[in-house]
């Protein structure tokens, strides 16, 4: 984790509503993120993701065409077998909605209204078990050439 901040990860914001991508881009710029890109438009967000290559999304469920769901399921050959964290952001807390967002890839889920310190902490949180884990990888890949050489 030495090599690459939590502060310098890169995070895309897709969210229908710029209120909202407002304030989720004020409460990272406040705690030190740098990194980031955001948009309001669904059908941008399998390819900021390709381009950004991004360690964390947050990501509206509740949008026009497409919307969360279906962007999930549109990053499924992106994501290709890798640990992505994809924090959901959504109003509907009812059973149905989490257990469909936690089969489409979610990892974790932000209830709106959002509150500032949960948003920091869940960011956090996954940011760090994304590191921890190209960090593993990195190690498995040079063991990998190791034996390789030999």
């Amino acid at each position: 984790m030495a090599e690459r901040t939590l502060e310098g990860a890169r995070i895309v914001i897709v969210d229908d509503g710029q209120p909202n991508v407002d304030l989720l881009e004020a409460i990272l710029e406040k705690a030190g993120y740098t990194n980031f890109v955001s948009t309001t438009d669904s059908r941008e967000a399998v390819g900021l993701c390709a381009q950004s290559a991004p360690d964390l999304l947050l990501l509206d469920l509740h949008m026009p065409e497409p919307d969360g769901f279906a962007v999930m399921e549109q990053l499924k050959p992106w994501i290709d077998g890798r640990w992505f964290p994809i924090l959901v952001l959504t109003a509907d807390v009812t059973p149905e909605v989490k257990h469909r967002a936690l089969e489409s890839g979610a990892k974790d889920f932000l209830i709106k209204p959002l509150d500032h310190t949960e948003v920091l902490l869940r960011v956090k949180n996954l940011l760090e078990a994304r590191m921890m884990q190209l960090e593993l990888r990195g190690q498995s890949l040079a063991l990998e050439q190791q034996l390789r050489d030999r």
